[in-house]
């Protein structure tokens, strides 16, 4: 058995997210190199997805993070390995989980886990939306648009760390939700996993930093690409490559 045993949790809202959540639970699947259990919280009965752990829950927007919270804590978190949590819309590939593995390693004893990017497509070119809407904000020579440069200068961290997803190792989970204090409502900080300042992405959480090396492999399909449509200015994932490509061959 792959030492290697994925819980996933799918928030799913809106009814006409029910064919991205389909998509993004068959494509998991697809991916036989881990375990993966999925699970999926919805506002919505559906019949058509292929999930046997299918939760109804009468919440929307961020309270489903309540609904996956009352989960985490209920549940016998030793079975699995890593938590993915994720909205419903969001494609994730086995590169994307070889990379975060190769990560995870080096970045292991440290307060830092591996991000994603969610990139949209629009006339068969990738945009990514989670870096602002200035593509001259992406120019890693001069390091605009990053917040700290970490590790030696091979990781950095974002201003937007929402991604949509946090994918965090079993002990994260579990220090996270012992420190977490539930309260009359529920914060809107970073993303919809948001509990407390405890919580990945808030100022004491796990922070999530992406590698120079190698980014292109933690891209991660928005299916709805409604961003691209509103936007006309969003960066693009080939121009980031480029300033990536130039400036790993000027070093070597």
């Amino acid at each position: 058995m792959n030492k290697f045993n994925i819980l996933v949790l799918i928030s799913n809202y809106e009814s006409n997210q029910f064919d991205y959540c389909k998509n993004q639970i068959n494509t998991i699947k697809q991916i036989k190199k881990f375990n993966f259990d999925i699970k999926v919280f919805s506002s919505e009965e559906n019949t058509l997805i292929d999930c046997e752990n299918f939760f109804i829950k009468n919440y929307d927007g961020h309270n489903f993070a309540m609904s996956i919270y009352d989960f985490l804590k209920n549940s016998f978190l030793d079975n699995y390995t890593h938590v993915l949590m994720t909205e419903n819309d969001l494609l994730f590939n086995e590169k994307n989980f070889d990379c975060y593995f190769k990560h995870e390693k080096i970045l292991s004893n440290t307060p830092y886990s591996v991000g994603f990017w969610r990139f949209e497509i629009k006339n068969n070119s990738k945009y990514l939306i989670d870096l602002g809407y200035d593509e001259k904000k992406l120019d890693l020579e001069t390091k605009f648009g990053i917040d700290e440069i970490l590790l030696e200068n091979k990781y950095f961290r974002t201003k937007s760390c929402h991604q949509g997803c946090w994918f965090l190792k079993i002990e994260d989970v579990k220090k996270l939700i012992n420190k977490i204090q539930i309260g009359p409502t529920l914060e809107d900080k970073v993303s919809n996993y948001i509990f407390s300042t405890e919580w990945p992405g808030s100022t004491d959480g796990v922070k999530k930093i992406i590698p120079f090396e190698d980014f292109e492999n933690l891209l991660i399909h928005h299916q709805s690409n409604k961003y691209v449509k509103k936007y006309n200015d969003l960066p693009s994932v080939d121009f980031l490559i480029a300033q990536k490509n130039k400036i790993y061959l000027n070093k070597n």
